[in-house]
């Protein structure tokens, strides 16, 4: 962990010595810090449940494994910088917290719906965070062994929709439009695949069987993958989970991955690693598109609400 007095910033931008000192494979959920993924129903509120998970993460990992279940629905009501069901961005989501703290889950149900009114005032309990901490492309392994799991933007298809398991290396788009979870990351050797060639031998006349076969899209005969937690229910994927392609180094950024990653910084929080100074952006600059909503995937919205969406209350 980092003492917050910056000795282990990163000062290389060659990533030479990013990788220096991190384990192979990293997994929150066996840290006991994750909460079970949750079900975001008919409602593009992904941004929130990518965020409020977050700090439940985060929560559980500075209070001794204790996780808590916090209000997706409150960000959904409450966070005007947001667009309700009809997209967000986690980013706004943290300054949202950072300026009012989170609600319980108990104390503000989710309802799938956002022509709710702001119901925050009822909440006895809150959890608040002190800023937003950002993450370059280059840095995201460190950033998941310094700081812990993070907030990705995505860009998905039918092709993520269906996924059922094992490590996805389907077909993606540029257009970031779901946000999800980093929760760990791994690697997993690619056995040798015997395969029955059945080449006939014209000298011998026999039939020599069990030619190797390498399998492709690997880094020497390894798949890496990222550990992602989305918000489509535990039916979906690997107990709501998936493992996505990566390459080794983590910055290829398939599926957009890498591209717009925020963490909560929570209140009293003191090793929060200093990963954005050593070339992040800055905390409180923004995300790059400019709060543009994200729209749901799985709501087959039309792309071009994404940046010309007016919201009416």
């Amino acid at each position: 962990m980092n003492n917050g007095k910056g000795k282990n910033v990163v000062t290389s931008s060659s990533g030479a010595n990013l990788l220096a000192d991190v384990p192979e494979i990293l997994d929150y959920r066996e840290k006991g810090i994750v909460h079970e993924p949750k079900d975001q129903g008919l409602c593009g509120s992904c941004w929130a449940f990518a965020s409020v998970g977050n700090v439940e993460c985060m929560y559980a990992k500075e209070h001794n494994k204790t996780i808590l279940t916090l209000s997706e629905q409150e960000v959904v009501d409450c966070s005007k910088l947001n667009f309700g069901c009809d997209g967000g961005h986690p980013f706004y989501s943290f300054i949202y917290a950072i300026e009012n703290g989170i609600c319980m889950g108990d104390d503000y149900k989710y309802k799938a719906m956002d022509n709710l009114f702001c119901l925050n005032y009822r909440c006895k309990n809150k959890v608040t965070l002190s800023s937003v901490g950002g993450v370059k492309e280059n840095e995201l392994i460190r950033a998941l062994n310094e700081v812990g799991p993070v907030s990705v933007n995505v860009g998905v298809t039918d092709d993520f929709s269906f996924y059922g398991g094992g490590i996805f290396n389907g077909t993606c788009t540029e257009e970031l439009n779901h946000s999800v979870l980093l929760v760990g990351y791994g690697q997993v050797q690619s056995s040798k695949i015997f395969q029955e060639k059945n080449a006939y031998d014209d000298a011998s006349g026999v039939t020599k069987k069990g030619a190797l076969s390498y399998p492709s899209k690997a880094d020497d005969g390894i798949q890496y993958y990222w550990i992602i937690k989305n918000s489509w229910s535990k039916f979906w994927g690997e107990n709501g989970f998936m493992r996505i392609s990566r390459n080794k180094e983590g910055d290829n950024v398939f599926c957009g991955i890498g591209v717009e990653v925020f963490y909560p910084i929570l209140k009293g929080q003191d090793n929060s690693a200093d990963i954005q100074h050593s070339g992040g952006r800055s905390s409180l600059e923004g995300p790059r598109f400019e709060g543009k909503p994200i729209p749901n995937p799985l709501l087959g919205l039309d792309s071009t609400r994404t940046g010309h969406h007016h919201h009416h209350h």
